[in-house]
Formats: C-alpha cells, sequence, structure tokens
C-alpha cells in the first residue's frame, strides 16, 4: 500500500485529545536497528547517572522515546509504506554525555555512534525520498562545551537538517541558524523533568508548604534580574514555616568562602543575615540557618527536590537563563501550580499552545515581575490571598494538563501532542510557503506534502539568546 500524503492533513488517523473535538493526527513509523534507535544505550555505565541526575532535564530524548515506542501507541506503524512521518529515536545528548560505551552495536563512541546513524540513513530509502523532510527526532539541549550540539552530531547533523526537532523552546519555524534549531523545522518539546517528581506525587503526601524553590541565584540573561531579587523574597518570608525558598551554594551549604559566592547570592546572604540582626537572632554574616542546598546537586539531592516539590502548593518558576526550564515540568509531575515569574507579557511559552494543539486552561500563575521588583513580598501576599476554590480550580487544571506536557506520568499524551504539533508547526501552508520563499532545503523542488486544508502554523518569535546551561 503506497503512502498517501495527504493523510498526513486530511486525517486518516483520529485520536479524541480529553474531552475535545475529534482531531486527525499523522502516524508514524519508528526505526528501530541499533544505529538508529539509541534505546540500547540504557545499558551503558554512564546512562542512569545522566538521567537521573540534575541534568536530567536534558534527556527529553529518553522521554520521547518511550511515548512514542510504547506498544499502545494507536499512530505506530510496523510498515514505513503506511507512514505520514519517521521517527529517529537517537539519543544525542546523552551519547555525547556516555561517551565510551561497551556493546555489541559496534558503536562504542559518541563520533562512532553518530557516524553510524548517518550512514544508516543515507542507505534508507525513505530518508532518501525526500532527504529526510518527514523524518524527526527530539534533543532538548541546545549545546554543550562551548562548542554547538548541531556541531557535536557531526555529519549525522547534517543529515537530519533537513527534517523536523522537537528542541526545549520555540525557534523560528524556518530556522536560519540550524546551530541552534537543529532541523529546518523545530518545535517546541517538553523538558524531562526530576525523574522522582512523579512517584512523589503519587505518594498523595500532604501539601505542608505554601510555596518553595530552589535553585541559583547567579544566572545570566532573561532573569539575571529576577534571581537577584530572591534575596529579598528570602527576607520576605522570614519567619513563614511554609515558605522554602533554596539558594545553590558550593559545598555542603556550612563551609561556603564567600569570596566564591556569585554577586546575586552573596546579596541574598547579606539581606538574610542583617534581617536577622535586626530581629536580634543572628549578628553575623553565615549560612548558618541558610534554607541552602549544593550548587553540584547529589543524587539524594534530586530525590530531596521532589519531595519538596510534591508536598507544596505552589513552586516558584523564575526565569533562569530563559523563560523556560526544566523546573516547569518538575513542578507539573509533582503536581504542584508554577508560579511563573518572566519580564514582559507571554514569554513562557508552554508546548502545543501556540498552534492549538492543546487547549490549555489556566494551570500556572503568571506573577507580574513589575510588582515583584517593586516589592517581592507582594508574591506571597497574593498567593496567600488566592480563595481555596481559585487554588483547587489550579490545582485540578494541573492534574488534567501534566498528561499534556510530562512524560513519565501515565496516560502521558505527550507523544500524540507532539505529532499535532508536527502537523500545524511544520507542514501549514504557511510554513510551506516559508519555506519556499527561503528556498530551505529545496523546498520548491520536492516538498512532500500537498498542503490544502491543514490549518495554519501559528507565528513563533525569533529565538532568544541562548545562554549556559542553567544549574
Amino acid at each position: 500500500m503506497a503512502t498517501n500524503p495527504e493523510a498526513l492533513h486530511h486525517g486518516r488517523n483520529v485520536s479524541r485529545h480529553h474531552g475535545n473535538a475529534s482531531r486527525h493526527l499523522p502516524n508514524f513509523y519508528m526505526y528501530e536497528t541499533a544505529a538508529l534507535d539509541h534505546s540500547w544505550m540504557r545499558h551503558c555505565s554512564q546512562f542512569e547517572p545522566w538521567t537521573t541526575g540534575v541534568r536530567n532535564q536534558n534527556t527529553a530524548e529518553v522521554g520521547a522515546h518511550a511515548v512514542l515506542s510504547s506498544q499502545t501507541s494507536a499512530l505506530r506503524v510496523r510498515n514505513p509504506e503506511h507512514a505520514d512521518l519517521f521517527f529517529v529515536p537517537i539519543f544525542p545528548y546523552l551519547s555525547q554525555k556516555v561517551g565510551h560505551c561497551e556493546g555489541r552495536h559496534g558503536n562504542q563512541t559518541h563520533t562512532g555512534r553518530m557516524q553510524l546513524a548517518a550512514d544508516a540513513l543515507a542507505r534508507s530509502k525513505w530518508w532518501q525520498r525526500r532527504r529526510g523532510r518527514d523524518h524527526f527526532y527530539v534533543v532538548s539541549t541546545w549545546s554543550t562545551s562551548r562548542m554547538s550540539f548541531y556541531a557535536q552530531m557531526h555529519e549525522l547533523g547534517r543529515k537530519l537538517s533537513c527534517g523536523v526537532c522537537g528542541r526545549y523552546k520555540p525557534f523560528p519555524l524556518v530556522a536560519p541558524r540550524l546551530y541552534s534549531a537543529l532541523a529546518s523545522c523545530p518545535f517546541h518539546a517538553p523538558y524531562a523533568p526530576n525523574p522522582y517528581a512523579h512517584l512523589e506525587y503519587e505518594k498523595q503526601a500532604p501539601r505542608k508548604l505554601l510555596l518553595s524553590f530552589a535553585g541559583s541565584f547567579d544566572v545570566c540573561c532573561t532573569g539575571k534580574a529576577i534571581r537577584c531579587k530572591m534575596g529579598d523574597l528570602m527576607v520576605a518570608a522570614l519567619g513563614q514555616q511554609d515558605v522554602m525558598i533554596r539558594p545553590s551554594l558550593p559545598g555542603n551549604g556550612s563551609q561556603v568562602v564567600l569570596e566564591s559566592l556569585g554577586k546575586c547570592t552573596k546579596r541574598a546572604m547579606q539581606l538574610v543575615a542583617d534581617a536577622r540582626a535586626k530581629q536580634k537572632t543572628r549578628r553575623r554574616l553565615s549560612v548558618a540557618g541558610l534554607n541552602a542546598r549544593e550548587a553540584v546537586i547529589t543524587a539524594s539531592a534530586v530525590v530531596t527536590d521532589a519531595q519538596v516539590l510534591a508536598t507544596s502548593v505552589f513552586c516558584l518558576n523564575p526565569a533562569g537563563d530563559t523563560c523556560v526550564a526544566g523546573r516547569f515540568y518538575s513542578s507539573l509531575a509533582a503536581g504542584c501550580i508554577p508560579v511563573v515569574i518572566c519580564p514582559g507579557v507571554g514569554q513562557h511559552p508552554v508546548p502545543f499552545d501556540r498552534s492549538k494543539v492543546v487547549d490549555f486552561e489556566p494551570f500556572w500563575v503568571d506573577f507580574s515581575w513589575a510588582t515583584f521588583n517593586k516589592r517581592p513580598a507582594a508574591l506571597l501576599e497574593h498567593l496567600r490571598g488566592m480563595s481555596p476554590e481559585k487554588v483547587a480550580a489550579y490545582q485540578r487544571a494541573v492534574e488534567k494538563h501534566r498528561r499534556d506536557l510530562v512524560y513519565e506520568v501515565p496516560g502521558s499524551r505527550v507523544g500524540s501532542n507532539m505529532l499535532g504539533e508536527i502537523k500545524h508547526a511544520c507542514f501549514s501552508d504557511r510554513t510551506k510557503a516559508r519555506m519556499a520563499q527561503k528556498q530551505t532545503c529545496g523546498a520548491n523542488a520536492s516538498w512532500p506534502y500537498p498542503i490544502k486544508n491543514a490549518s495554519a502554523a501559528v507565528e513563533t518569535p525569533a529565538d532568544e539568546p541562548a545562554g549556559a546551561e542553567e544549574p
């Protein structure tokens, strides 16, 4: 049976989405050879540390594989002749981090794995047919070690550059800079959350904390000023036992050399010390009694973070290097209402929202940066003044939409949402026109799908300057 190109747009596959009207979704074929399916890397000795440590937020490639490879996925086809899209379940980030890995697959190094994958695609008649324009993969990190991740994928990056890539924030629909977007059409994929957050949520522990946060007070770029105000919030929360704000400190939190602290962290310590001195409870600058966590997060600290999230009603999500961070998804996994503080309006985009793949109801608190900057205590007053009915409405929405955005939760809809996002963001009339105008990957010559009734993709803003990975 030959592939019907218009099935992607006219709906050979129908799916119902939590009460919404039926949606027509593309189906997909998943490559299963060792060169292109990197799930075998789970047996590498360094795999678990990278997927359970603090940097696990960059491992969305593993979560995407889990939800799309599920035997219960009604949209997965076993015959590539019947496929609308082709999923390439590679683990580029983990491959680079794991490095050397003994195994039966003949690809023991990152460079070797990338080359074998590139060679396998080059031999695939399905890749040859459209130069991979109907192929997609997911990788949520943007770069490592001062080198673009596109370069670190070597030849494989070039083989997949005409396709679709799930990234950690919205990039231009037709990316002018492949080193960031990694493909001609990127879409916003969720980060991987704290791996223990959903497990702690299932324990249904009482939510004794009103608000919690753990992370660095010193970041670059978008959230620099916001994080520097966290010390003022700590002062406002002094004596409030149901507020837990934990700055990341080097060492074990009790033997800290002040000169090693960042400017904003040091400022926070001074503010807290001064406030305690005025209360005649502390007269010297010290981290003793300061609720802190280590800057280099241990495995036990990751578990502790998950426990705190799962016992908090609200979880603070201030902008870091960008407005999009893994903390947002960890909050959802733990059933905690995210409180987002970002400069400007609409600067914290949620996957699957701009193309209206998911009709989200309010499930996070968007607190004004201008208000927080003027008086951080206003945030605590706002949360305490919220009616129980309003809090319960937020919690119901979190319970509902965590399935739309978190890979690990039972009944996750992330896989089908990704396919819907790809359809709307990468195969609409608007995207086709832009691809043709820019002559991206020879779009005029062999664009694969004649689009007639697909809804136009929503424009996305140009990507903000990419900073270093957030602590």
